[in-house]
């Protein structure tokens, strides 16, 4: 349940890794929203693409990076023209340290960090796994098997029941759910699935924002599109940042987030 990063890559790897035939899992994965790629989504604007959302990794984060670069096999550059990625390291306490990247094709072109989504979702569903947007998951609740009729007793494995906020219910043997943590907080059952000492560790939190920067808080990105880009045709600064992080909300304006490119004459 939830077709963010985490959901699309486990339930393509439960597929994947399944043995060919009769065994192979039946896998479903359900999103609440009407599209998959939870806080990232990856739009063409005209001629350029896009990223609503999340955009950029760090080589040293391992399961992305690896998983961008190896599994999928897309090339990637880096953010920042310069490499540094000065502008983040001061915002929050970095805990990586190796520049942050971006994927593009092999003509040096964004392709945005959804392609790498969209990549692993067509993997998952040509192995027959399948995809169900609009499904928010409202209610979790255990329930007991039936025993087949034998002479041998065969422990009995947990079923789990889902409830869908559109009325749909549905049962299986295992349930993952990548959700974040405001999603699963509201689901009706899920801290007794979970058990205490489980869920008291959703409320644990390793990253340090600045004090007018909160976690979860609504977030808006804007992108202007020039036709002369002037900071590089006439002032020649490859990159640029303006921020007020004490502003309500806080304002970070970065010339250098999209595409440049060179036009005949």
């Amino acid at each position: 349940v939830g077709a963010g990063w985490a959901g699309i890559y486990t339930a393509w790897r439960l597929i994947a890794d399944a043995p060919e035939g009769n065994s192979r899992p039946s896998v479903c994965l359900f999103e609440a929203y009407h599209r998959p790629g939870g806080r990232t989504y990856s739009t063409r604007l005209g001629d350029y693409v896009v990223d609503a959302g999340a955009y950029r990794f760090a080589r040293d984060m391992y399961l992305p990076a690896d998983l961008i670069t190896h599994a999928l096999g897309f090339r990637s550059v880096c953010y920042d023209p310069t490499c540094h990625d000065d502008d983040v390291r001061k915002e929050v306490a970095w805990p990586y340290e190796l520049p942050l990247m971006k994927v593009v094709d092999f003509q040096g072109r964004h392709v945005g960090y959804g392609a790498a989504l969209e990549a692993m979702l067509s993997r998952f569903e040509e192995a027959g796994g399948i995809l169900i947007t609009g499904a928010r998951l409202a209610r979790i609740s255990q329930a007991t098997p039936r025993q087949q009729s034998s002479a041998v007793k065969v422990p009995l494995q947990p079923v789990w029941r889902l409830g869908f906020a559109d009325g749909r219910d549905v049962t299986s043997a295992m349930v993952l759910l990548n959700l974040p943590r405001p999603a699963l907080k509201r689901v009706e059952g899920a801290e007794q699935a979970f058990g205490k000492e489980r869920w008291a560790a959703l409320s644990c939190n390793l990253r340090e924002f600045p004090g007018t920067l909160k976690e979860g808080a609504t977030t808006t990105k804007v992108y202007a599109v020039y036709e002369d880009a002037w900071w590089v045709s006439r002032l020649g600064i490859l990159r640029g940042l303006r921020e007020n992080l004490t502003t309500a909300p806080p304002v970070s304006i970065h010339y250098h987030d999209g595409e440049v490119l060179c036009s005949d004459g």
